[in-house]
């Protein structure tokens, strides 16, 4: 890419804005993971995929908790508020990394990994069925 050209100019912004910088590193670190992960589940003894998405939760959990605690009587109030729907997200959130960390064990994790992309697809399918939210580009339609 030439040093003037419209893309190189665009590649430039990319760089000046934290917000996009901050979401290349996750994106790298998230590329990362699934390979530590894939080596973790190996080094369980006997295979227990179930068991690393258990730790990182547990570890995630941990860094959060001192964040959602601050307030108690505001967690208490947003986790009345949030029900039913609160119960049903964890279930759905703590299932989701079992069958990924299984598929993880039992294929190749660039293949597993690439189509957890899928997810994109998939979140703009559930948008549209339990949100209602209609992509830009359709409402014009």
């Amino acid at each position: 890419m030439p040093p003037g050209s419209p893309g190189a100019r665009r590649t430039r912004a990319l760089w000046r804005e934290r917000g996009a910088r901050l979401a290349l590193l996750a994106a790298g670190i998230w590329g990362l993971t699934p390979l530590l992960e894939k080596l973790a589940i190996a080094h369980t003894a006997p295979i227990n995929p179930p068991l690393v998405p258990l730790a990182s939760t547990i570890d995630v959990s941990l860094l959060r908790f001192p964040v959602v605690v601050r307030r108690p009587q505001r967690l208490l109030t947003q986790a009345r508020r949030a029900g039913r729907g609160l119960l049903l997200v964890g279930l759905i959130s703590g299932s989701a990394p079992v069958f990924g960390f299984t598929a993880l064990r039992l294929g190749i994790a660039g293949y597993v990994t690439a189509l957890f992309t899928l997810r994109i697809v998939f979140v703009m399918l559930w948008s549209v069925l339990l949100l209602g939210e209609r992509p830009s580009r359709w409402a014009r339609s």
